[in-house]
């Protein structure tokens, strides 16, 4: 009976991907992001648990400023490497790399995608 609301977005989403952080890049507590895509952006939030670990802490969305145009290409499928890498299938035919870097200041980041 446990969910998270997020209504952080005003477009349909289209994909969806739950993908491990590159190391280093974020604060400790997020163990995952969640990568939304709709027909305008492509977002990530960072996700962490409250009160405790992955089994008895409560699921919170961090919001992290980071998104990036999707041009209305629909991304069809997000997978995460273990290096933190994240590769995104686009109904264009292209395979996506979804580029992220943040700077010490968790705002302050450098985002992108390219066409790979």
């Amino acid at each position: 009976s446990d969910f998270v609301a997020w209504d952080g977005l005003d477009q349909v989403i289209v994909g969806v991907g739950l993908v491990r952080p590159k190391p280093n890049e974020f604060l400790d507590e997020v163990k995952y992001l969640l990568v939304l895509a709709t027909p305008v952006e492509v977002v990530l939030l960072g996700v962490y648990f409250s009160g405790g670990d992955v089994e008895t802490g409560y699921i919170e969305l961090l919001p992290t400023q980071m998104s990036v145009p999707s041009d209305n290409v629909n991304m069809t499928k997000i997978v995460g490497m273990e290096n933190g890498r994240i590769f995104m299938c686009g109904s264009d035919g292209c395979l996506y790399e979804l580029q992220y870097q943040t700077s010490s200041a968790w705002y302050s980041s450098l985002f992108g995608r390219k066409c790979r």
